[in-house]
């Protein structure tokens, strides 16, 4: 048996401490499981030929991964506010979003040139929003550096994270009237 094995089902439930998205497999009915808060999700569309293993989406993987990194501290997320900035200077945007498709949540910035008293830069924006989401596990540039996504839970029910990307949005807004 390999590390990520057991005999029985119910011996899932008398492991410890298993960190969410952590994959076992049960001999005794020949399936995966994967570990989602008290519970364990059966994954679908396992094959166990040799050389393969479960199938799941680029998307799970990520979020299984993800979720096992250390969630950033307040600090961590200021450290940011100097690489939003340098990043956003050479975008050349008016309006950026950050959008989270699955929690159905977006947050739209606009740089305003004319504002009397611009209260802060875009860096520090972004890294004081991010503060309000209740966790953070990991913010990365794309490979293209086009856009930022980043890994975090809206609330405090979540059981896993979800991804959020920040990304330039000046084709997205229609000036009317």
């Amino acid at each position: 048996m390999t590390d990520n094995t057991v005999n029985k089902y119910i011996d899932l439930f008398r492991l410890k401490k298993i960190p969410d998205g952590t994959i076992y497999y049960v001999v005794e009915n020949d399936k995966h499981y994967m570990r989602n808060g008290h519970n364990w999700d059966e994954m679908t569309n396992v094959s166990l030929k040799e050389g393969s293993g479960p199938q799941m989406s680029l998307y799970t993987l990520n979020q299984s991964s993800v979720m096992q990194f250390p969630i950033k501290t307040k600090d961590e997320l200021m450290t940011y506010t100097p690489k939003f900035n340098e990043w956003a200077d050479k975008q050349h945007s008016t309006h950026y979003m950050l959008l989270s498709q699955n929690y159905h949540y977006y947050t739209i910035f606009e740089f305003d040139p004319f504002a009397q008293q611009p209260a802060n830069t875009f860096g520090e924006c972004v890294s004081e929003l991010l503060q309000s989401l209740n966790k953070v596990y990991s913010i990365d540039l794309d490979k293209d550096q086009n856009g930022w996504e980043i890994w975090a839970c809206l609330n405090k029910e979540d059981k896993a994270p979800e991804v959020f990307y920040l990304f330039p949005y000046d084709e997205g807004v229609v000036y009317y009237g």
